[in-house]
């Protein structure tokens, strides 16, 4: 809030104290507040519509699609809006339309994190080696340029590796990315992939090294309610 005070009327400082409110997880109402002080100073700013599509999604999806399609109409590289409108279009059971628009982004950002992570998702779900395909390449060109990959990214990847039966590949990756960048995130993969393959006692040790170096993660305690909801049945 104090970011956002100091902002006044500046548009550039007000997507920084949006930004802000995000990353610490501040109430949603409070991104709601400036981005519709944003879009009095900026209606037609496409930075600006991409954070009132991003409210629109949850309640009012149809509008989100308009102002997502007014987004790309200006700019069709716009990857951030292409991953939203994807991510609608998913949720409305279209998975084809969903595609199409991240194939169409990876066109101009082909190592975007949502579009990667969207298609990949999307085509691991009949073609799993195809959406490896994707997630190994987007995790090599940042970790060839020692940039730590996207966490998130890293999970699907692991997320993948179990869906053809060969987890291992996918657990010593999150555990190599670990060592190499201290991420605690990339470990929360692997315990949560040893879970998956109730790989229990493995597990135990992976939350155990978590409880010590990350004891405030939420994903932590969501894995523990899962690991004992796993050895109790």
């Amino acid at each position: 809030q104090r970011i956002e005070a100091g902002a006044g009327d500046d548009l550039e400082a007000l997507l920084i104290a949006t930004r802000a409110t995000a990353a610490l997880l501040e109430d949603a109402t409070d991104t709601a507040r400036i981005t519709r002080r944003m879009l009095e100073l900026a209606p037609e700013d496409a930075r600006v519509l991409l954070y009132r599509a991003q409210l629109e999604a949850a309640e009012q999806p149809s509008r989100a699609i308009l102002t997502l399609s007014r987004v790309l109409q200006e700019d069709p590289t716009h990857a951030d809006a292409a991953s939203l409108l994807a991510t609608i279009y998913l949720a409305n059971k279209e998975p084809e339309r969903a595609l199409g628009f991240l194939q169409n982004a990876a066109r101009f950002e082909p190592f975007d994190e949502g579009v990667t992570q969207n298609m990949a998702a999307l085509l691991g779900r009949k073609r799993p080696r195809a959406g490896l395909a994707l997630t190994s390449r987007f995790i090599e060109f940042f970790d060839s340029a020692r940039v730590p990959p996207s966490p998130v990214v890293v999970r699907t990847h692991v997320s993948l590796q179990l869906s053809i039966n060969k987890p291992e590949p996918g657990l010593k990756l999150a555990r190599a990315l670990f060592k190499r960048y201290g991420r605690h995130e990339y470990i929360l993969a692997e315990a949560e992939a040893l879970i998956a393959i109730r790989e229990l006692k493995r597990a135990r040790v992976v939350l155990d090294e978590l409880h010590k170096i990350a004891p405030k993660s939420p994903m932590l305690l969501k894995l523990e309610a899962h690991f004992k909801e796993v050895q109790g049945g």
